[in-house]
Formats: C-alpha cells, sequence, structure tokens
C-alpha cells in the first residue's frame, strides 16, 4: 500500500482536496461577503421603500385638489412676497392664508415687481397644496419653481394685480 491516499491525489471512493470540505478560513470568507451583499441589498430596499413613501401622497391624487390645509404634506407652509408695491400687501394676504388653516412662513417684499401674482411650489408633492393656496387666493396662476424662494414649498408672489384680484 502506498501513501497516495495521504496526498490527496486518489479517485473513485477515496477522493482528494474537495472531500475534504474548504479551509475554515474560506467559509468565513464566504460568510462575511454573503453578509455584505445581503446588508447592502436590504439598505437599498429600504431607501427604495422610503422613497416611494415619500413621493406618494395618498390623501390627494394628481387630479385633486385638498380643501383642507391638514390634508397636505405634514411640512407645508406657505410664504408671500409683496411684489406689487402697496405697503403691508403681503401681511393682508398671510393673514387670509393664516385664518383659512395654512401654516404661515415668511412674508416680505419681493425682489423685483411682478406683473401676476403666482403661487409656485417646489416640488410635485406641493402642487396640490399650491393650486388649494390659489383657490383660496382667487389666483389661476401656479408654477413649479426649481429655486427656493422663501424657504417654505409654496410661495406667493403677489402681484400688481393684487388690486384686481381682491388682495
Amino acid at each position: 500500500m502506498n501513501d497516495s491516499y495521504r496526498k490527496g491525489d486518489r479517485v473513485g471512493a477515496h477522493r482528494g482536496w474537495p472531500a475534504m470540505g474548504m479551509p475554515l478560513w474560506a467559509k468565513w470568507l464566504i460568510a462575511l461577503g454573503l453578509v455584505i451583499i445581503l446588508t447592502i441589498v436590504g439598505v437599498l430596499l429600504v431607501q427604495s421603500m422610503r422613497a416611494d413613501m415619500i413621493t406618494s401622497n395618498p390623501t390627494s391624487s394628481e387630479g385633486e385638489t385638498p380643501t383642507d390645509p391638514s390634508s397636505v404634506p405634514e411640512d407645508t407652509s406657505v410664504a408671500v412676497l409683496d411684489a406689487s408695491s402697496t405697503e403691508g400687501r403681503a401681511d393682508s394676504v398671510m393673514e387670509q392664508l393664516s385664518a383659512a388653516g395654512w401654516a404661515s412662513g415668511i412674508t416680505g417684499g419681493a425682489s423685483a415687481p411682478y406683473d401676476e401674482t403666482t403661487v409656485f411650489y417646489q416640488a410635485p408633492e406641493y402642487k396640490a397644496a399650491a393650486r388649494a393656496v390659489a383657490d383660496e387666493l382667487g389666483v389661476s396662476a401656479i408654477s413649479e419653481t426649481s429655486v427656493d424662494l422663501s424657504g417654505s414649498p409654496v410661495t406667493v408672489i403677489v402681484g400688481t394685480d393684487a388690486d384686481e384680484l381682491g388682495l
């Protein structure tokens, strides 16, 4: 009898290295790799689900306009900037919105004159809120903007047409 079975080069019922199993360090390395991969996949799935929850608004669909300020996203505040050149106009518009239940943001003057009173919103989830604010004020113009105009997601710029609108 020779020592070939100890070297692992025999075939048949007496297998070599694969039959003896992997070294312990290789098993730990594979286990660690699987843990890392599953953790990354889990984190990505959770982030994807959170993004879906944040961008979807179950209380109002695209075509609906909320009439109740409490039905809009929780962080929705409304700021009013006066571009009408009439002193105190922004404050009176803000009082009207506050009386209707809208969370008030800042009031102030706009940096340039503006002809048409417009309600701006910063993201699609605020479109319905902007439409509701516009309806409350009797304004027909709403527009999405990528610029932060006031620190609030919805900003009303009161234009020179404010007297015609009764603002």
